[in-house]
């Protein structure tokens, strides 16, 4: 594996990862805090047809337990609430002060629904990784016949006119050190997430991880 190579793809992990955080901010900070709610009412029922509501439930009821103890008790959710309208611009006072204080509530009002959308993202994003935990055991499943596999292949490889594929390999081994990045994106994406993209995830990884092993470089 070449060090320009690694440096391309370290590259791209950084560049990413820097995107998605601006893309983040700026989800919050434009995003109506009923969208998101919505998309958790529809990711709700898709998870509750492809995995059952018993365990649909199970991971919502995980992910509010980790809300719970991450955020409520630790006093976050409200130490992050703002206040009403500020009795010092009522009515009684000039136009001019009445007006002022009418723009600080409508800042606060705005204020006040990007605090909501943080919060409910922070809520989607716990809500994934708990889904997520349930296909954990699987994972292992599924990556294990996929090593195995392609290390017999490339012993057999080595030890025979056997030729490897460098685009397979190539493409293995992007796709294996991309996966996580592509899994970070996944937690965040504001689409509703279909119960059977993370298993489908977990296949193409261990089909990657194959193709990695077993068209390495044979001498190698």
């Amino acid at each position: 594996m070449s060090q320009s190579a690694v440096g391309r793809e370290v590259a791209l992990w950084k560049w990413a990862l820097i995107a998605l955080v601006i893309w983040v901010i700026g989800y919050m900070a434009f995003a109506p805090s009923l969208s998101i709610a919505q998309r958790l009412q529809t990711e709700h029922q898709y998870n509750e047809t492809f995995l059952g509501a018993a365990a649909t439930s199970h991971a919502e009821d995980r992910a509010a337990g980790w809300f719970k103890t991450m955020i409520v008790d630790r006093g976050l959710l409200d130490h992050s609430s703002l206040g009403g309208a500020d009795p010092s611009f009522d009515s009684n006072k000039s136009e001019t002060v009445r007006k002022i204080g009418m723009g600080i509530d409508a800042a606060k009002g705005w204020a006040a629904a990007r605090v909501a959308v943080m919060w409910a993202m922070v809520y989607q994003v716990l809500t994934r990784l708990s889904v997520s935990a349930i296909w954990l055991p699987y994972l292992i499943v599924v990556l294990v016949p996929f090593v195995v596999d392609g290390w017999v292949l490339r012993r057999i490889k080595s030890a025979s006119f056997g030729r490897s594929s460098p685009h397979a390999f190539v493409f293995g081994r992007h796709f294996v050190f991309l996966s996580p990045l592509i899994y970070l994106v996944l937690l965040v994406v504001p689409v509703p997430l279909p119960a059977f993209v993370l298993p489908a995830l977990c296949i193409v990884c261990g089909v990657s991880l194959w193709a990695a092993i077993a068209h390495f470089a044979k001498r190698a």
